[in-house]
């Protein structure tokens, strides 16, 4: 019984170790990014402006309001859905509603992936060849 209560208390200790080290992790980085945007705005806001200058607490108030008016706080896509990055470029195109897209890709997409990695970027590649010699011969 007390190996497995010194067990519970070492797990409890290091995640208890963790979770400081994180929250002292992202404090260090939030004032280092501060100092940064500080300094980059006295230096340029002023001159390109004409604003005045700012303080680190000014600073930390203006990365919170651009992260909540821009970014938000979430994290990160779904995962299943965005399993390879190579891709992105795919994923955003197919999750908007473009009337040009043919139905028979729209209906497919995942086929439309595989014939892209197989054949796709070969036909492609040799399409653009062939414009840049007609386009080079005119």
């Amino acid at each position: 019984m007390d190996e497995k209560k010194n067990s519970l208390i070492s797990k409890g200790t290091k995640l208890a170790a963790f979770v400081i080290l994180g929250i002292c992790a992202a404090v260090f980085f939030a004032a280092l990014f501060a100092v940064v945007v500080k300094l980059l705005w006295n230096w340029l806001m002023p001159v390109i402006f004409g604003l005045g200058t700012i303080t680190f607490m000014q600073a930390f108030g203006l990365i919170l309001l651009a992260r909540l008016l821009v970014g938000g706080w979430h994290r990160g896509h779904d995962e299943d859905k965005h399993k390879s990055k190579r891709h992105d470029h795919l994923h955003k195109f197919f999750e908007h509603d473009f009337s040009g897209i043919p139905e028979e890709i729209r209906m497919n997409k995942k086929g439309f992936m595989q014939f892209w990695e197989t054949e796709g970027r070969e036909r492609f590649g040799s399409h653009i060849k062939k414009e840049n010699s007609e386009n080079n011969k005119e």
